[in-house]
């Protein structure tokens, strides 16, 4: 799961109650009882002014450091009682030589932080049930997550960002017995005890800088036993009480393998979710603001030491319902109605017949339903993020001590190798991406031509090297079947992961040196030193396919830490911010990087190959061309590297009998109103007009990077998409589906019109004359499985399903006038009506239902190849190659 963004200070409740106190008057037991009555009803003083204000006093007196001397002279219990904060301040500035007034919000607010913890957990003298500093440690901020694989509880991962209060603090974490933790990142295991049937862990946090109170750490808990969710969907849930006092508490649930789009947190039995803290039940509005669809988290503010916290949701959807469901039509279907309440007329049975259909058809539907749910909650993880081994913090060393190394690549391929990270488009002129439609995959090709600008290329060297990334996956995603070549066809070396690691971490080196000003001044700088070992652990870092790192604690801000002043060159600070795009962009990508000899001009081509598995977007219209066997030729295909070059071709080649029939540019409105990144021109972009050919051509210049949708935190990229929709070349399935419902036509109207005239002919051949169809329609639409990706149609499917079925209709109705003539009464229309030469109603329905199945399915083909007549007859005024008929 992706972090939330963090809190800033003093937006809990109870930080915002001490902020608006220290911006107003001096605290005095007249402003506490007058402005902070709010406060003394959460810290659970007394409601006497004077013994809350004493109260208030010696909490705030525990504030040890600068941080509480310049709370006690911002709140007016010090140093004078000026009227004004500002006034204070500069009172306090005076009385403590070398701090700066705008440096005292930051001290305050770091004292404020340690204030309202030590009010939740009442570590001062004179509350009501005062105690010490466990450890002397307070927390600030804990989140912890729930880890559920394969329908168990397999542990929880926590992050927590603590006050340390005294050199050597410790933070005792009570788990159950069997307990064992891992991924540790910024805090060590002391000492491990063993009291009441839990396991006691001490830890001990470690300061990133010496010296640092606020330290952030992280740790695994994976559990001795997994906590198995119930075998059905039954209503579950998930509870934890608090172990310290804490501003900020977030609690989580992950699914590992298991989309989290199957889980639904409820609320009083409905379908939504329920977060219930010390038996009360967090407010729907609250909830609402949150993302539950995506991070299934909710903030938690100002808890106090063993709140108990549950967490109530169901597991999936609810299949209890559709076995009820199958259990239900099936008796339905099974109960003999018309005999039980004694009313047997032919009208009750024949509508005790079309009952028992509907019921049965209803009952296959819910258990198909069921399967569905229940191999989607079952769908294996491929790794679960607690066996995710993160790399420490102290194997990007090696890779920092070597980055001033020239020889892996000199400070001109440093430089050409973030343009092709972060500008890609000034290196690639003219990229061709090619999509073959496989068997049961698609093949991709991708063609790049290459051209460094000319104030970059080295004249001197007639044949330079560059380190070019040719792709940029997520992290975590892999490349199946993956190839690089060059313009000959000889494959090309691909950068193992360790020799990328250092190359990034040498062109991270060259951009700080430039911000810096210099090597010497790099040198000099141990905060520079400081934030590139972060920046390194952050393109090292490993990301679950969630884009979460877990077990690591990261400092997206590292580049704040070096400074620039206002008057220095602008091209350090140019040099600044794409060394922290460059962070950024490979910290949750990974570059798939060749080397490449340039020609005496500047120029290179390479092409890389793989293989793609569609992803099936199936509505229910798609889900019964499953069912019935036919294939998709509805595809969508991306176009984001249409964005990384000067001029972009994709072209999509089909399989033979098919044929192109419609494409759109979906997902792309936002995108196409912007200009790209350092163009002036507007973007162009195209398709190849020529329909009914079995391949498709798009051209586009000047593509925009995709445009961020949407508001607050539903926001999201487009994904500029090309929709191509392909129909199978005439005749295809279509035409055998219009003979097989023709000959079921011909066949049940001609036996339909004898048996209305001939009830008892002797003779058995129109039970086989009618069964014909239905085989004809199995042997021409269901006769082998499906060779390639895109085959048959839904139309010619379900017309020879319902040939099929007609077929066995009509049989057993034949069937049915020969053996129940003289028990049976068969409804007949007026003397003297008819209609096709029929006057038996159950013939005439089952005739006209195999006539609407031909005459829909004849309209269709020959609309079908009318269309593509058209679209391959019309003229496209171009006339290079003409085909005479």
């Amino acid at each position: 799961m992706r972090p939330r963004t963090r809190r800033t200070r003093g937006d809990t409740p109870l930080e915002g109650m001490l902020s608006a106190l220290r911006n107003g008057m001096p605290v005095t037991a007249e402003v506490l009882a007058d402005r902070g009555s709010r406060l003394v009803e959460a810290a659970g003083w007394d409601q006497d002014p004077v013994k809350a204000h004493r109260q208030f006093r010696s909490s705030l007196d525990q504030v040890a450091g600068i941080e509480g001397e310049a709370l006690r002279a911002a709140m007016g219990t010090a140093l004078g009682s000026a009227d004004t904060l500002r006034e204070r301040r500069e009172a306090f500035v005076l009385f403590r030589a070398g701090i700066a007034v705008e440096s005292c919000p930051d001290l305050e607010e770091r004292a404020i932080d340690e204030l309202a913890l030590r009010l939740l957990g009442g570590h001062y003298p004179g509350a009501s049930r005062p105690c010490a500093v466990p450890g002397n440690v307070l927390v600030r901020r804990q989140e912890s997550t729930a880890i559920y694989r394969h329908a168990s509880l397999v542990g929880r991962r926590h992050r927590f960002t603590v006050i340390t209060l005294a050199p050597g603090a410790v933070l005792r974490y009570r788990a159950p017995a069997g307990t064992r933790l891992d991924g540790l990142v910024g805090v060590e295991v002391a000492a491990i005890e063993v009291e009441d049937d839990e396991a006691v862990f001490a830890l001990r946090p470690v300061p990133a800088r010496p010296g640092g109170r606020v330290i952030e750490f992280g740790f695994a808990e994976v559990l001795p036993r997994p906590g198995h969710l119930p075998p059905m969907n039954w209503r579950a849930r998930d509870v934890v009480r608090t172990q310290y006092a804490v501003l900020d508490y977030t609690p989580r649930i992950e699914f590992d393998g298991e989309s989290t789009d199957q889980v639904s947190l409820r609320r009083s039995g409905t379908a939504r979710r329920k977060l219930v803290v010390e038996g009360k039940q967090v407010p729907a509005e609250i909830l609402s603001r949150h993302r539950w669809r995506q991070t299934r988290h909710v903030g938690l503010t100002d808890l106090r030491p063993d709140t108990e916290i549950a967490m109530q949701w169901t597991w999936g959807l609810p299949a209890l319902s559709s076995l009820a469901a199958v259990f239900g039509y099936a008796a339905a279907a099974a109960v003999d109605l018309p005999g039980i309440i004694g009313h047997e007329s032919d009208a009750s049975r024949n509508m005790l017949v079309a009952a028992r259909v509907i019921f049965l058809f209803l009952a296959l539907r819910e258990v198909y339903a069921y399967y569905q749910r229940w191999h989607r909650l079952r769908f294996k993880a491929g790794h679960s993020s607690l066996s995710l081994r993160q790399i420490p913090i102290e194997a990007v060393d090696p890779l920092r001590e070597k980055a001033a190394d020239t020889r892996l690549c000199s400070n001109q391929q440093a430089i050409l190798f973030s343009l092709g990270i972060l500008h890609s488009r000034q290196l690639r002129q003219r990229l061709v991406e090619t999509y073959q439609l496989d068997q049961r995959a698609v093949r991709q090709h991708v063609s790049i031509d290459i051209e460094v600008p000319r104030p970059l290329f080295a004249q001197r060297d007639r044949e330079q090297t560059i380190y070019f990334p040719v792709l940029m996956p997520v992290k975590s995603k892999f490349q199946d079947d993956f190839s690089v070549h060059g313009p000959d066809g000889a494959a090309l070396h691909v950068l193992p992961y360790r020799q990328y690691l250092q190359l990034a971490a040498r062109v991270l080196r060259v951009l700080l040196v430039r911000a810096m000003g210099g090597t010497t001044a790099f040198d000099n700088s141990p905060a520079a030193k400081s934030a590139e070992r972060e920046a390194i652990a952050l393109i090292a870092a490993r990301r679950t396919p969630d884009g979460d790192a877990p077990g690591i604690v990261l400092n997206p801000g590292w580049h704040k830490a070096i400074e620039i002043d206002a008057d220095a060159d602008p091209a350090r600070d140019k040099a600044l911010t794409e060394a922290r795009e460059f962070v950024e962009m490979l910290s949750h990508h990974y570059a798939i990087v060749v080397p490449l000899r340039l020609d005496e001009n500047g120029r290179a081509l390479v092409k890389f190959e793989q293989t793609l598995i569609p992803e099936l977007t199936l509505v229910r219209k798609k889900r019964l061309a499953l069912l019935l066997g036919a294939r998709p030729i509805d595809m969508s295909f991306s176009i984001r590297m249409a964005s990384t070059c000067q001029s972009y071709h994709l072209r999509v080649v089909g399989t033979d009998g098919l044929y192109l029939g419609d494409q759109n540019l979906v997902d792309s409105a936002a995108t196409l109103t912007h200009l790209a990144k350092h163009e002036q021109v507007p973007p162009h972009f195209r398709f190849r007009k020529r329909l009914g050919q079995p391949h498709a051509h798009v051209y586009a210049r000047f593509f925009p990077e995709p445009a961020r949708i949407g508001v607050d935190d539903r926001q999201r990229l487009e994904r500029p998409s090309i929709r191509l929709k392909f129909f199978e070349t005439p005749p295809g399935s279509l035409l055998r589906a219009v003979v097989s419902a023709l000959a079921c036509l011909a066949l049940v109207w001609i036996v339909g019109v004898i048996n209305t005239r001939v009830p008892d002919a002797d003779t058995d051949a129109p039970a086989f004359l009618l069964v014909f169809p239905a085989v004809v329609g199995a042997w021409l639409g269901f006769d082998s499985a499906g060779r390639r990706l895109l085959e048959g149609t839904l139309a010619a499917r379900l017309s020879l399903t319902a040939t099929v079925l007609l077929s066995i209709v009509s049989t057993g109705l034949f069937l049915g006038h020969k053996g129940l003539q003289e028990t049976h009464h068969w409804y007949l229309l007026p003397d003297g009506w008819s209609l096709l030469w029929i006057k038996d109603v159950s013939w005439l329905v089952v005739v006209l239902l195999a006539l609407g199945n031909a005459f829909v399915t004849t309209a269709l083909y020959l609309r079908r190849t009318a269309f593509y007549s058209y679209l391959a007859t019309r003229s496209q005024g171009e006339g290079e190659v003409l085909a005479h008929g």
